[in-house]
């Protein structure tokens, strides 16, 4: 952020408040990466080296690949209790990971007593209505710094919570549809967002063979989003093909709804190239460099997207990060839909779905 970036300047090479001045381009985006500032201080060291002379600077995407600060990593253990009905009576969803606060914000870490809710965000407040919900978190420390990327905890602990439920929903033997909307009774913003994009996607009408789809759901940032997505497998090879994506939101009061559009577009994107982004470490040293050992998503892949802002009168909710979170778990419904194979990683390990 612009001030982030003049903070760490002034901080770190006691530069006098008034003799920096932050220059703001209108180009392109953050998405957790620029809430890192170690640039704005490299280029002030060669500035301070230099004086009187301009310095530009510019690290290569080999740079960045190699010195950046990833997500944590996250494992997760979910157990639910159902009664003789098959009613959902308790959750406990337990989250061990390496602490995002402890480095990146040190006041709001202490100020919570030692709870990083950052990396719980998105299953701090239950999804659904449970009658007994516990949530823990245990910090261990890999010896990485990590930090903040787009939708920050809400990308694993959505796809952890949404892909259970459908699980859970198995063994009560009911639709997981149904069984969220039962769920969802004492929230009907939560109720409306799922009955949408069903009617978006045409949720009943059969698939040609070898295509399903699946759905999840999302309620972080005060935002209510819901998405399918129609997903085929290739099971010679266990490839996965996104061929159409849905999304109804309900942000509250969208002043700018084609932004919001535009979000969740750029967050489904984001989520489905992040299906296959993986980064490996050794002795603490990144081993990909460039897109040639660290796939994104091509052009080529990104499948239709259709996106309804669902305006209602309620305070404005947060955007940047909402459209993220669904998306695996749509998809990994879908692809257990057509293998009967659950996915439970990030990112998915296709080679499972081989026939």
């Amino acid at each position: 952020s612009p001030f982030g970036v003049f903070l760490a300047a002034v901080k770190a090479h006691g530069f006098r408040p008034e003799n920096v001045k932050i220059n703001v381009t209108l180009l392109g985006g953050g998405f957790g990466r620029r809430a890192e500032n170690d640039y704005a201080v490299d280029v002030g060291f060669l500035a301070k080296a230099v004086p009187g002379y301009p310095v530009k600077m510019i690290w290569t995407r080999e740079d960045d690949i190699q010195f950046t600060k990833p997500r944590p990593l996250i494992v997760q253990r979910l157990e639910a209790g159902l009664d003789e009905q098959g009613n959902l009576v308790s959750f406990h969803h337990r989250i061990v990971g390496e602490s995002i606060y402890r480095r990146f914000a040190p006041p709001a870490f202490q100020a919570s007593g030692g709870k990083d809710l950052p990396l719980c965000e998105g299953a701090y407040e239950p999804t659904y209505d449970y009658p007994n919900f516990a949530l823990e978190q245990l910090l261990e420390e890999r010896g990485v710094d990590v930090a903040v990327w787009r939708s920050v905890g809400g990308g694993y602990t959505k796809f952890a919570i949404e892909t259970f439920i459908e699980e859970v929903a198995a063994a009560a033997g009911k639709d997981p549809v149904d069984f969220r909307m039962r769920l969802l009774a004492k929230d009907p913003r939560g109720q409306a967002v799922m009955r949408e994009v069903m009617a978006m996607a045409d949720w009943s009408r059969p698939r040609p063979a070898g295509r399903a789809l699946g759905i999840a759901y999302s309620d972080i940032w005060e935002t209510y989003c819901a998405m399918v997505a129609e997903v085929s497998v290739e099971r010679k090879t266990g490839m996965i093909s996104v061929h159409e994506i849905w999304s109804a939101v309900d942000a509250g009061v969208a002043l700018q709804p084609k932004n919001v559009e535009r979000q969740i577009e750029s967050a489904v994107v984001f989520g489905l190239s992040g299906l296959k982004e993986k980064l490996l470490y050794k002795d603490g040293v990144p081993q990909q460099s460039n897109f040639h050992d660290y796939p994104v998503l091509r052009m080529n892949e990104v499948p239709k997207i259709t996106v309804k802002v669902i305006v209602t009168d309620n305070k404005p909710g947060g955007i940047g990060e909402v459209g993220l979170p669904p998306v695996a778990p749509a998809v990994a419904n879908a692809v257990f839909k057509l293998t009967g194979k659950r996915l439970r990683e990030l990112p998915f390990d296709q080679s499972l779905l081989k026939a």
